[in-house]
């Protein structure tokens, strides 16, 4: 029973291997198409393109709290009532526009303007206008730059935060792309390496066959040979199967029909591959780096929430003004534009609000809630910044010795490569057993898999840490419109 499983598993391996990967007609894709793809189609980048009308739409509306704001009023009243069978009909129609406007010190200026229009029947019909206009100054609570623009300062604050949630959506989709473009060219490689080794072997198998018809070897000589076959096929199905997982990991994170073949180059080569130096980096991460740069925003939310704190629990002060011309009754002179003008009618009003908070503890606790939300944010930003320096020495450190391991890897290829040779050579001859040319060349394919997947690995990392630096938009060359 087992023999028979072994063929199906061989005989399945056949028809993988004797299928081609790729359609005639695939999508040659490189890894700069892949990322530039990306950003057009990725459903998460769309999604983060569209939430930004929003984004810019909540900071327009605290920029609007401090402009002229106008309303517009209207009504319209009849009235037909009998008293003591007295009949009496009368009717009024008035219209008023007003405007307001909120300026940086604090004070509140409203303008009205009322247009009663009043008709009783046996009676004239009679327009008395008047015009209001009032100024409120805080002159404690609520006073001040800083308090009067708190929620600008809030709102700007909010699309930072926004505009660096849309950048990590677009590095982090980057970022992703990369890595999994570098797998399936790690997973490509490797299918390429199996399918050489695995013809390296039929070939070598051919040969002893050969020399079992001649007499020059035993058939037990073949039987490792047979074994490492068998073994290189089934490791060549499970490697196909990868790759077209990989493949389509690759096309849904793009945003586009995962069953689209297509064709990636076989070395994956990052834009200026340079490096910057420790230091350097270090630098241009806390500059750059997302999560510091929204810990440092979050602090400036903080203060402002302590200061809005404290000064609610200030006594409120507020400083009033107010003059109306016209609003008389009757006819003329009370009556008509020019009621506005005559001074016929006008009221002139000054005066001070006082209120004073005794022993108010929501408003204390309020203030001490916000003190002690500044000291934990503060303690955010320092280990936000140890956790930065940190990550990037760690990055910087694994590509270093990604570095040198790539080196190493090669020159294990090399020296597997040369050792194979010998061995193939002295195989013609006798000198060696099949046995330890198939232990030769399985040792190859490890050393060429493992050079494979620490070039995959260094460009991952690479990667990793552009994103972990905040560079990887410079390293595309990439420039966000907000």
């Amino acid at each position: 029973m087992r023999i028979y499983f072994i063929r199906w598993i061989i005989g399945i391996g056949l028809i993988i291997f004797s299928m081609p990967v790729f359609a005639e007609k695939a999508l040659e894709l490189s890894l700069q198409d892949a990322v530039m793809l990306a950003l057009r189609k990725n459903p998460n980048v769309q999604s983060a393109e569209i939430q930004r009308i929003v984004d810019k739409l909540t900071l327009r509306t605290a920029e609007w709290q401090y402009e002229w704001q106008y309303s517009l009023k209207g009504a319209a009243n009849h009235t037909d009532s009998v008293t003591g069978g007295i009949h009496a009909e009368s009717d009024t129609e008035s219209l008023t526009p007003g405007a307001s406007l909120l300026i940086p010190i604090g004070t509140t200026f409203n303008v009205q303007m009322i247009n009663p229009l009043a008709h009783t029947a046996g009676f004239a019909r009679y327009y008395n206008p008047s015009v209001t206009v009032s100024a409120t100054q805080p002159l404690l609570q609520g006073a001040g730059r800083d308090i009067v623009l708190a929620p600008l300062y809030q709102a700007q604050n909010t699309e930072l935060l926004a505009r660096l949630t849309f950048k990590t959506t677009i590095m982090q989709t980057i970022t992703d792309v990369i890595s999994q473009y570098a797998a399936l060219v790690q997973a490509q490689n490797s299918l390429e390496a199996q399918r050489l080794s695995l013809k390296n072997l039929l070939a070598t198998l051919k040969q002893q066959r050969a020399f079992l018809k001649t007499g020059r070897i035993a058939p037990a000589d073949l039987v490792q040979f047979d074994a490492s076959v068998a073994s290189q096929k089934l490791q060549l199905q499970e490697q196909t199967v990868s790759l077209l997982q990989q493949q389509r990991n690759l096309l849904i994170t793009l945003g586009i029909d995962p069953s689209i073949p297509i064709k990636t180059s076989n070395k994956v080569q990052m834009p200026n591959e340079t490096l910057p130096n420790l230091a350097e980096c270090y630098r241009l991460a806390l500059e750059n780096n997302i999560a510091y740069q929204q810990e440092l925003i979050n602090l400036k939310q903080t203060k402002i929430a302590l200061a809005l704190a404290i000064d609610k629990a200030r006594p409120s002060l507020n400083f009033t003004a107010q003059r109306t011309q016209g609003g008389g009754s009757g006819g003329y002179p009370n009556s008509g534009l020019k009621s506005l003008t005559n001074g016929a009618n006008t009221n002139t009003q000054f005066g001070l609000v006082l209120t004073v908070p005794i022993d108010n503890v929501s408003l204390k606790a309020a203030v001490s809630s916000a003190k002690v939300a500044l000291d934990q944010e503060n303690i955010k930003v320092a280990s936000q910044k140890r956790q930065v320096i940190l990550t990037v020495t760690n990055d910087y450190n694994t590509i270093l010795n990604q570095k040198s391991q790539i080196i190493q890897a090669q020159i294990a290829v090399k020296l597997a490569q040369k050792s194979l040779d010998i061995a193939q050579a002295k195989l013609r001859f006798g000198k060696v057993s099949p046995f330890e040319v198939s232990t030769l060349q399985n040792s190859l394919i490890t050393q060429k898999l493992s050079e494979i997947s620490v070039i995959d690995a260094y460009i991952t990392n690479l990667a990793t840490l552009d994103q972990d630096v905040g560079i990887t938009l410079d390293r595309w060359g990439l420039h966000l419109i907000y």
